[in-house]
Formats: structure tokens, sequence, C-alpha cells
């Protein structure tokens, strides 16, 4: 925390590990920043990180063993705007990579593929759709 310029300012870094998710674990480590106060505090509010996680069940089968990925957070037009960059999600015989990204209308669009298939993962992070894309 900063107190001396012309608007306070805020820097938090920290980990989580075990968050339980989608059935299995998640851990995570990032940055947060912010400046000012009131509503500036999240109209300047700006996350990144990495995050690794095992045993997600989005409706795939079997359950993802492990995904990878890192993530960044900032606040655009009053709302949270989340991106997902080098996303790497491992079967028991597959791998997909992929992005993902906060739509206008605050849906978060994931796409994956391992060269032969394409899913789209949609909806919130409290709520994810699994659906294999057509060729």
């Amino acid at each position: 925390m900063n107190l001396r310029g012309a608007r306070p300012s805020y820097s938090l870094a920290g980990k989580m590990k075990g968050l339980s998710w989608y059935a299995g674990k998640v851990d995570a480590d990032g940055k947060l920043e912010t400046a000012g106060t009131g509503a500036q505090l999240l109209a300047n509010l700006t996350s990144e990180g990495a995050f690794t996680g095992s045993g997600m069940d989005f409706g795939a089968a079997p359950p993802w063993r492990t995904m990878t990925g890192n993530y960044s957070l900032e606040w655009w037009q009053g709302a949270p705007r989340l991106r997902f960059t080098g996303l790497s999600f491992q079967g028991d015989e597959d791998t997909y990579t992929g992005r993902g990204a906060t739509q206008d209308d605050g849906r978060l669009v994931i796409l994956l593929s391992n060269g032969a298939r394409e899913l789209r993962m949609t909806g919130t992070l409290a709520n994810l759709r699994l659906e294999e894309l057509p060729r």
C-alpha cells in the first residue's frame, strides 16, 4: 500500500492452494493492483498470474487430469474482463491447448483444440458448459 502520492495505490501478491472447483483442485499465484478511492478502486483494478489444476470435470469423459494456464483481469466499462492464455488441458490420451476471454455480454468463451477436435467452453466461471465443435 502506498499512501504518499496524490491517490493511494495498492499491490497484492499472493498464492492460493487447493481451491475446490469442478470436482478438482486449483492452485494459483498472481498479483493484483489498483489505485484510487471508492469507485476508482474497481475501475483501476488489474490482476495477472498463473494457475494449475487437477481432476477437473467439465463434462468431458474422463475428467481432465491436469490443466495449466495464465490469466489477466481488468475492469472495463464497469465489468470485469478476464483473459486466459497458454491454456493446456491434459486428459488420459489427449492434450488440448487454447485461450479464452470474457465477451461483451459477460460470458466467458474458451476455445481448445488437440489438432483433430475442437472444444468450446462457455458460461461463467461458476457454470461452464463444454461442447465439441462440428468439423
